[in-house]
């Protein structure tokens, strides 16, 4: 019998075999081609370990120097305080972002080392981190310094810093920020300071008690989003000051280039301090919608809880100063407007204070003796060059309900303080909220049943003309974001379609690019989508479904709502 050694395969198959052999080999050696390592950080570890699980490393900072693009560090229960603070200089890519968590739901503190908790170098071109689930304890000036690009900063804890997260550098506009499900609570002077940025969103934050300054201090910010947060600040200063800043700076932090126009501020509860709730400053384009302005901590405001007024930035400075900056073009849409009065004469403010500006005794367009500027009437045009529409303006003893550049109004005087102010608004209308106080959460902000706030709200805009599409022109572009390469677009319900996602947005032109393609007609309403017959007025559609603050905020806030009270000095 004959035995043949002819095994050979084809010469095809020869070449198929070698051709994927040669493929292999070039994808292994592509760079980024490998699997993401995961590295981890214990107390109990050491820095001359490998950094598994089994042996872990004892500092962030030994960690950080072995990262590449898409790998992950888990740090695992216990305080870190690295002597110099933790600073990163390496980054990650799109795609494929360098992440510092904690493990699980271990508490990871990040203690006062540096003068930063956490420093991302902007000389280095730091970008593409996420930040997820640590608590920064007692830094000496701020949790995280975020000088980079692409930074996401979710479910951390912040307190007894200066600042929570400081996000500005006076020589590098940086973008692309996102800061969400954090808590915030016992800043020396700010939670968050958003300055000379493009592309910032912060969500879902709970924010309490910033003693100096206030909650956000957003400044020089364009395409700016805040929405869903519950921010308490019972000291002076209230939760929120916008300033749009001017050529020569803005509150002396430097060079400003955005107006905030395009800066959509939605959804979110402000409980104010003893001066305002919301202070928009030499703002312009701006639009408040869906939001819940109160005071109802027993002290009253001396202000009001919204104050709208002129800024000039530091005259004493060099090459600052110059002309007060208009404060002009803003929105404000299905808004409560709620003032519980102290009852023993402390509730002196109005709920909306327009002021001819603060640039302080002898500054530019002012007087000192702290009367109206002769500019005064100039002020006006500026200050009803704003819209209010659908708003719920209530408060529970007598007084102004607006201070127009020093005119009191009461509740029967305030729907003629301007041709386009308070369209369609409910005045002098208890809103009927569930239990607003603070300590019972947004969810005590929500409209009880029967509440007027229910259906009373208006829709935010709407088509100019017949057409079908993906493309939509409309009346105003502003109240809808595209994501800003940092969430999902907004989902948008347009006439009678099926809610659609808008996926480019074009503030210039007004028009709004969506996923798919719909039918509309002229005058169609454009809004967010609703339940009933009209969306609502306030920060809650439909009785409370919508997520405002986030769990962990929350129960903090259920627990007790200021350290003065008793709250424990624990974040978890």
């Amino acid at each position: 019998m004959k035995i043949s050694h002819n095994h050979r395969p084809p010469r095809d198959s020869l070449r198929w075999l070698l051709s994927a052999a040669l493929a292999a080999l070039a994808f292994c050696l592509a760079p980024g081609a490998l699997l993401a390592a995961e590295y981890h950080v214990a107390v109990s570890g050491n820095d001359v370990a490998d950094g598994t699980a089994q042996r872990p490393w004892a500092t962030v900072t030994r960690a950080l120097k072995a990262v590449e693009p898409g790998d992950t560090i888990t740090i695992h229960a216990g305080k870190y305080k690295e002597p110099d603070g933790i600073f990163i200089r390496k980054s990650g890519r799109p795609g494929k972002p360098i992440t510092i968590r904690r493990n699980g739901t271990d508490r990871v503190l990040i203690g006062k080392g540096g003068p930063n908790g956490m420093t991302i170098l902007p000389q280095d071109d730091v970008s593409h981190y996420i930040i997820d689930g640590l608590e920064f304890d007692g830094n000496g000036r701020n949790g995280i310094a975020a000088w980079g690009d692409h930074i996401i900063i979710r479910n951390c804890v912040f307190h007894d810093s200066n600042w929570g997260v400081k996000a500005n550098h006076k020589e590098v506009r940086h973008h692309h920020i996102l800061i969400e499900n954090c808590l915030f609570y016992d800043s020396a002077d700010l939670h968050v300071v958003p300055h000379n940025l493009d592309s910032v969103v912060i969500r879902n934050c709970v924010m309490v008690s910033a003693r100096r300054f206030g909650c956000i201090n957003p400044s020089g910010v364009s395409n700016l989003v805040i929405e869903n947060c519950f921010l308490y600040n019972p000291h002076p200063q209230g939760p929120v000051k916008l300033i749009a800043g001017t050529a020569g700076g803005a509150a002396g932090m430097g060079p400003s280039e955005a107006n905030l126009n395009g800066a959509i501020i939605r959804r979110n509860i402000f409980l104010g301090g003893e001066q305002y709730a919301v202070m928009v400053s030499s703002a312009n384009g701006a639009v408040f919608y869906n939001n819940v302005l109160a005071n109802v901590g027993g002290k009253g405001v001396q202000g009001a809880l919204l104050s709208l007024q002129r800024e000039q930035a530091n005259p004493g400075r060099e090459g600052r100063g110059g002309p007060l900056a208009p404060n002009y073009g803003n929105v404000f849409k299905n808004n409560v407007f709620f003032l519980l009065d102290a009852g023993d004469g402390a509730g002196a403010g109005a709920l909306v204070n327009v002021l001819p500006n603060m640039a302080g005794p002898g500054g530019a367009g002012s007087t000192k003796s702290g009367g109206l500027p002769p500019s005064a009437q100039v002020d006006i045009e500026f200050y009803l060059a704003q819209e209010f529409r659908a708003n719920l303006y209530f408060r529970s003893g007598g007084g102004a309900y607006v201070n127009l550049l020093g005119t009191a109004l009461g509740k029967d005087q305030i729907k003629g303080w301007g041709a386009s102010y308070d369209v369609d608004s409910l005045v002098g209308v208890d809103p009927r909220l569930t239990d607003p106080r603070p300590q019972a959460g947004p969810e005590g902000f929500a409209p009880a049943a029967g509440s007027p706030c229910i259906d009373a709200g208006t829709a935010l805009t709407e088509a100019v003309a017949d057409g079908s599409g993906s493309v939509i022109a409309v009346k105003d572009a502003r109240y809808f974001t595209d994501g800003c390469g940092l969430i999902e677009g907004d989902l948008v319900r347009i006439g009678g379609n099926e809610p659609v996602r808008v996926i480019g947005r074009d503030i210039d032109k007004n028009t709004l690019t969506l996923d798919k393609a719909v039918t509309w007609k002229r005058g169609d309403a454009v809004t967010l989508p609703y339940a009933d017959n009209a969306p609502d007025i306030g920060a809650f559609e439909s009785g409370g479904r919508t997520a405002v603050g986030n769990p962990r905020g929350n129960e903090w806030l259920r627990r007790t709502h200021a350290r003065s009270a008793g709250q424990p000095k624990d974040g978890r």
